[in-house]
């Protein structure tokens, strides 16, 4: 697990996670990441991280928030919880 935490999402912040991940995963693991389809996992230094740490982008389908409810849930309750 990585974590990286800032005030906004930025390319910094999303490319700053995946490189605290680099040390964790082993030549073997090929992990799948699954997101929304925000601006920040589609920028081309994001896909190329995630092509080097072999790892395999799964994405929300357009205008389905069920796709990723949980974790949606997840981060709701964190920032409320820790940020407000």
């Amino acid at each position: 697990m990585s974590v990286a935490i800032d005030n906004s999402a930025n390319k910094r912040l999303i490319c700053n996670t995946l490189i605290g991940l680099r040390s964790k995963l082993s030549t073997s693991m090929n992990p799948i990441i699954h997101s929304d389809q925000g601006w920040q996992y589609q920028i081309e230094e994001f896909r190329q991280q995630l092509k080097e740490l072999r790892m395999i982008q799964s994405m929300s389908r357009k205008g389905n928030c069920h796709d990723n409810a949980p974790i949606e849930s997840h981060f709701s309750l964190l920032k409320r919880e820790c940020l407000n």
